[in-house]
């Protein structure tokens, strides 16, 4: 269990995103709104908390405890304020601790832990003392035959989802200013 930076790297123009609470999806992040940071604070975030792929991201601060599965390969970004669950050095663990910390009991945990009056955080110590119950690995092995195929399938249709925004995106302004002409389509 780790955070991201606290620092504020300075906006660049051209660089990698630097994602906060208010990037975190279910599954993924959402880049368009991320400030871009230089490749020398990239990796100078990178050093304290790497995101990888199957990683665990959580909000720390505002809006605390809103839950994302990395779903990204290669991943282009650092996080500032998010606490990071490491779950990609222990794969077979990723589905089980995702689910878990999406609990209401795991949910509720965290309201009562929350500190701050003007706005509510959780400290990554209080990340780091939450239980979290392990299974033996033969209900493990249990969980993770009906869990993982439904995560896959959660993650496939999120990032067609992305493709299909991206390219609705695209042709909808070529087809509203009438650059593409699709008078000849027979629907």
């Amino acid at each position: 269990m780790r955070d991201g930076t606290h620092d504020s790297p300075k906006a660049v123009d051209e660089g990698f995103p630097l994602v906060t609470s208010k990037h975190l999806l279910p599954y993924g992040v959402d880049l368009s709104t991320a400030n871009l940071i230089s490749k020398e604070d990239f990796d100078k975030t990178n050093e304290r908390s790497i995101v990888e792929t199957h990683d665990i991201l959580i909000s720390m601060i505002g809006t605390v405890g809103l839950i994302s599965l990395v779903i990204d390969n290669p991943v282009p970004f650092a996080i500032k304020n998010v606490g990071l669950f490491k779950t990609s050095k222990c794969p077979e663990l990723f589905a089980y601790i995702l689910t878990y910390l999406r609990s209401t009991k795991t949910t509720q945990h965290i309201e009562k832990t929350l500190a701050g009056s003007t706005q509510k955080y959780i400290s990554l110590g209080e990340l780091r003392k939450m239980p979290i119950i392990l299974p033996d690995e033969n209900q493990l092995n249990d969980f993770n035959s009906i869990v993982v195929p439904l995560i896959i399938q959660i993650t496939n249709l999120t990032e067609e989802n992305k493709r299909l925004a991206e390219l609705r995106d695209t042709l909808l302004p070529k087809l509203m200013s009438g650059e593409l002409d699709i008078s000849d389509i027979d629907i």
